[in-house]
């Protein structure tokens, strides 16, 4: 594909931006991921089932939910950069609390690490807002983030080789340092971007204002398009967290499937759901209709639901693949889109407030969509029931995307 003058500049301003987000969402995830990924060694020492890793998780997004939305006090604070960093050496030095291998210290470190967590997708997204051209803005906010799955995979394919050779403390020290060199690795983002501009925020000349977890809800509250893009990412992500949690576990004690089968279908989930979060960024862009791409994403993550909950072991191994690979790209490929939209719809100089807001209500499906689910199979006696009611509740997301107006231009 031929770059015009005008898109080769326009990628100019953008990429190194660009990347310096990817390096730390890629960090924040690997982060989140440290904990569950080491949770088997961790359990030795501890005592702790390593299936309290669902714990853990809520724990997290718990945190997350109130400091996810407290971001735009800090970016008018620090600027967007700054708040970035900083952020990211919060859950750096967070995970560094587990080190002494007892359970009040976990959870300490579990909410730490969430309010580290909460205000990284914010803040990055006030950073790209700043330096993206319109026309670009699904595609460079779904690259960024892709580096959420970049993270994950960093984890799991590194930090076990670590904890087996010397000790899971180790693979926790090398994650927490990785974790600082990325927020010192953007420094100078910050002082090309913090200097300039009202107030360093990266915002558009806005006045600093106060705050809080309420003002970034109201900010939501306040606009029906807002409002009805937050619902519907509020059961998209109960969608994406339910096949995260859930998928080895299902296809192993329902399917019967084998563990390094169910392992590998939900590496093929992840990796399509990277891929799918750089592709629906483009094609959003290309189309200029993002409504309707998060449409049909969720109905095709509908679809997947379905799929799954009559998913059988006498299915061929591609059927298999192409299932996992469906329901990859429909539960995890929006992400990005939906951020982009976001950003387009806030106010001038409010995106990092706005985005705040909208994960609020985004992180609380993480601390209760798992619960829900687990719920209903147990109601079910089995997991039918349970994927029967996801697939319903992203029908209800795909009609209220349709109450958003389209975009304009």
């Amino acid at each position: 594909m031929r770059l015009t003058p005008a898109a080769r500049w326009s990628w100019h301003g953008v990429r190194g931006p660009l990347a310096g987000m990817v390096l730390t969402q890629s960090a924040a995830a690997m982060v989140l991921t440290t904990v569950p990924v080491l949770a088997p060694e961790i359990a030795r020492d501890t005592g702790i089932d390593a299936s309290a890793v669902g714990a853990y998780t809520s724990l997290v997004f718990g945190a997350a939910m109130f400091s996810s939305a407290l971001s735009g006090t800090l970016i008018e604070r620090l600027g967007a950069v700054r708040a970035n960093q900083a952020v990211l050496l919060v859950s750096a030095l967070a995970l560094l609390v587990t080190l002494p291998a007892r359970l009040p210290a976990v959870a300490l470190s579990a909410v730490l690490v969430g309010v580290g967590y909460g205000p990284n997708t914010p803040t990055g997204s006030q950073v790209l807002a700043r330096v993206t051209p319109p026309h670009m803005r699904a595609m460079v906010f779904s690259i960024k983030q892709s580096g959420a799955p970049v993270g994950g995979m960093l984890a799991g394919l590194m930090l076990p080789v670590v904890a087996v050779s010397f000790g899971w403390q180790a693979a926790i020290v090398l994650a927490s340092a990785l974790t600082m060199l990325a927020a010192l690795a953007v420094e100078p983002l910050r002082r090309r971007l913090d200097s300039a501009g009202a107030g360093g925020a990266g915002g558009a000349g806005a006045a600093a204002t106060r705050t809080s977890t309420v003002a970034a809800m109201r900010e939501v509250l306040a606009s029906p398009d807002l409002r009805r893009l937050s619902t519907a990412a509020f059961l998209l992500m109960i969608l994406h967290t339910c096949f995260q949690t859930f998928t080895v576990a299902f296809l192993v004690e329902h399917v019967d499937l084998s563990l390094p089968l169910a392992g590998g279908l939900y590496a093929v989930l992840c990796a399509a759901g990277a891929v799918a979060r750089v592709g629906l960024g483009w094609a959003a862009d290309r189309l200029q209709r993002p409504r309707e791409v998060l449409f049909a994403t969720s109905l095709a993550g509908a679809i997947s639901a379905g799929s799954f909950g009559v998913f059988s072991p006498h299915w061929s191994v591609p059927v298999m693949v192409a299932v996992s690979a469906l329901a990859g790209a429909a539960t995890s490929g929006w992400y990005g889109v939906f951020l982009a939209e976001v950003s387009r719809r806030s106010p001038p100089g409010r995106v990092g407030l706005a985005t705040g807001g909208a994960l609020f209500f985004v992180y609380s499906s993480i601390v209760v969509g798992p619960l829900v689910f687990a719920a209903l199979v147990a109601l079910g006696d089995g997991y039918l029931l349970a994927f029967m009611v996801l697939a319903a509740m992203t029908l209800a997301a795909s009609v209220n995307l349709l109450r958003m107006r389209a975009a304009a231009g």
